[in-house]
């Protein structure tokens, strides 16, 4: 009999962020790893950083990288900048999707998919 490893079980439901006006973003379960590389440089950069204005700035580029995992969005700077220009925003959007990646990450069912 074949052994199965089902990869299916590793899947989380989706994140979702509802902005001020109602439109959601959603993030699948299945987290690119490129994108979790993507977040850990970006980390040490703002790390590095001291001049606040910088560290926004970076910011409001990880979010337009995070909004853009909903592949039905084109999220641009321009448009992180119009709809999401409040520091809390930012900061609940960067927290929550770290977050998310530390839930996929320590997931129990990931020590054993069989």
């Amino acid at each position: 009999m074949s052994k199965i490893i089902d990869l299916s079980v590793l899947v989380h439901e989706p994140l979702i962020f509802r902005d001020t006006t109602g439109e959601e973003y959603v993030i699948p379960g299945e987290v690119d790893l490129g994108f979790v590389i993507k977040l850990t440089a970006y980390q040490e950069q703002v790390a590095k950083i001291k001049n606040e204005t910088e560290a926004i700035k970076k910011a409001q580029e990880l979010i337009v990288d995070i909004l853009n995992l909903d592949q039905s969005k084109k999220i641009t700077l321009d448009f992180v900048k119009e709809r999401f220009n409040d520091i809390r925003y930012i900061k609940l959007i960067i927290e929550s999707m770290m977050s998310f990646i530390n839930e996929i990450v320590n997931d129990p069912n990931s020590d054993s998919p069989a």
